[in-house]
């Protein structure tokens, strides 16, 4: 009875270091996806069961479970201040945007659904002191809430408004 214990012991341990040894490391992984924005990329992996890094010469590649820092450099500038306008609101056919900045831009004006989907976008260069107009048609969009955003063009948000669309 003592053998067949020992047998056993060893069977389970030969099997284990055999798994052990044979197992190709890599990431296995039921999903994912991976975006580019400028110069940063965001990658994501779902279900990943196995994960390690692998190098070649001077160089490493990080894959699976990865735990980075985030270094936040903002160097885009301050935004500007602007007086914007949006009328009617509710609105039906077409909607007014009235901007006038306290500094000379160029501006886009994007309406935007609630899902964030950029329906329409203008540009509008603006100078100090001087009043600039736009109109969108938002005849052919569903009612409901809808965004109307006013972006420098360093990506940074100068004003934002909601809209009704009657």
């Amino acid at each position: 009875m003592k053998h067949l214990y020992i047998a056993w012991i060893l069977l389970l341990l030969g099997s284990t270091v055999q798994a052990q040894l044979t197992l190709d490391r890599q990431v296995v992984a039921s999903g994912g996806n991976e975006a580019q924005a400028g110069t940063y990329t965001l990658s994501q992996t779902i279900g990943e069961a196995v994960a390690s890094p692998l190098s070649g010469g001077s160089l490493l590649f990080v894959q699976g479970f990865q735990q980075g820092y985030l270094d936040v450099i903002n160097s885009i500038g301050p935004t500007i201040q602007v007086d914007f306008q949006v009328y009617p609101n509710p609105v039906v056919d077409y909607v007014s945007i009235r901007i006038k900045p306290e500094s000379t831009a160029n501006l886009v004006v994007a309406l935007t659904d609630m899902n964030g989907r950029v329906l329409q976008t203008q540009p509008m260069a603006a100078t100090v002191g001087n009043t600039v107009e736009a109109t969108f048609d938002v005849s052919q969009y569903a009612n409901g809430m809808y965004l109307l955003t006013c972006w420098q063009e360093n990506g940074q948000v100068a004003a934002q408004q909601k809209l009704i669309k009657q």
